[in-house]
């Protein structure tokens, strides 16, 4: 995978603001991020075309838990949360690349 997958989790209110409303610009966190340009943020507040509950994710990848701060995920991670929301991963990401094996 071409970039870094980043999943931080930002509480609804706030996720509102950035995404919706466009009144909120920054997330301010305690510890830095290594994102740079072109990488991608999963945020947990997700507005997919067809959410997923927790739990339905949780089938899928049983280990994962919403982080407190952030994590990375792997490339099947971001995969299978993208492709369970009805998105696809392959969209979101420069097309010289491949992003599903």
């Amino acid at each position: 995978m071409p970039c870094n997958v980043l999943l931080i989790s930002i509480k609804p209110e706030y996720a509102n603001k950035i995404f919706d409303e466009q009144t909120k610009q920054v997330e301010l966190r305690r510890v830095r991020t290594r994102v740079k340009a072109g990488d991608i943020v999963v945020v947990y507040a997700k507005k997919f075309e067809n959410p997923s509950e927790l739990q339905y994710l949780q089938q899928k990848l049983s280990y994962l838990r919403p982080p407190q701060s952030y994590r990375y995920l792997n490339e099947s991670e971001y995969e299978t949360i993208m492709l369970l929301g009805g998105e696809n991963p392959a969209s979101l990401v420069d097309p010289q690349y491949k992003v599903l094996q």
